[in-house]
């Protein structure tokens, strides 16, 4: 199910307990659990912190923390596979909190029947997440084998299991295309901006932590210029709010949102080396 009431739904249940915060190790990931881990520190809630390289390391740190709350934090980690599934169903009163810029999101996080998964997001205009009744039906059961079946039952069951096979025929195709690309939403550090702002703790910092997020999915290319646009002019918003109702010296730290030169490094030298050299800089 997703987030949509970052107090209700989120802070509200934080509150008084310990949260196991899993985090990614990319820039993203670093810049949303500097901004969450202050409000958390700014409201009182504890935390344990740990960094995964992967779903492998991922379980292993569940397994090894799953006894000390039964709170959990994913960052950047979690939205694109069966949650529940893959960390072996854990008990009912273990919820999970998903926040993660990888698409698409699995449809079992989204339906999750048990309540246990919360996904922190928004539906953005190219996600289309399929409707629950086009992936989800119940399988006709057989009539009893001991009860005498008339000829009109049993062309109505037969109708039935071939209503249901077309269905699920429906169902794989829709599958097979919302799984078939992979892409990626806005960064997490906007939605922890957003966390923070609704309970009035963000501060420039958190803002810096943005835009730090945000400069780094463009340059890596996570986000086309367009959304970058329109993600900065958000960010520049919560700028002048900020700007507007502190009154402070003037020589104090100013964050200044703006366009900066774009340049395509061109290296030269073995394949094997161009791999792993960076494909754009920015300078002031």
């Amino acid at each position: 199910m997703l987030v949509d009431h970052y107090r209700r739904d989120l802070m509200d249940k934080l509150v008084g307990h310990r949260v196991i915060i899993i985090t990614a190790q990319d820039v993203d990931s670093v810049c949303t659990v500097r901004i969450l881990t202050s409000l958390f520190k700014t409201e009182g809630i504890q935390y344990i912190l740990l960094s995964c390289s992967g779903i492998t390391d991922m379980k292993a740190k569940y397994a090894d923390y799953s006894s000390q709350s039964d709170k959990f934090l994913m960052i950047n980690c979690g939205a694109t596979f069966d949650l529940l599934e893959t960390l072996e169903n854990p008990p009912k009163e273990k919820t999970f909190f998903v926040l993660d810029y990888h698409r698409p999101i699995h449809v079992i996080n989204y339906y999750n029947s048990t309540g246990q998964v919360h996904i922190i997001s928004v539906p953005e205009p190219e996600e289309v997440i399929p409707e629950f009744d086009q992936i989800f039906r119940e399988v006709p059961e057989d009539d009893d084998e001991e009860e005498e079946v008339d000829e009109e039952n049993s062309e109505e069951r037969r109708q039935r299991r071939a209503d249901y096979n077309e269905w699920a025929e429906r169902r794989q195709k829709i599958l097979f295309d919302y799984r078939e690309y992979s892409y990626y939403a806005r960064p997490s550090a906007l939605y922890a901006l957003e966390v923070v702002w609704v309970m009035s703790r963000d501060d420039m910092e958190s803002i810096w932590c943005t835009i730090v997020s945000l400069t780094d999915s463009l340059i890596m290319r996570r986000l086309p210029r367009a959304k970058y646009t329109e993600f900065a002019s958000t960010v520049n918003d919560h700028i002048l709010r900020i700007s507007n109702a502190q009154t402070l010296p003037r020589d104090c730290l100013k964050v200044r949102f703006g366009r900066e030169l774009f340049f395509i490094c061109i290296a030269t030298g073995p394949s094997t080396k161009a791999r792993w050299e960076p494909p754009t800089s920015s300078a002031r």
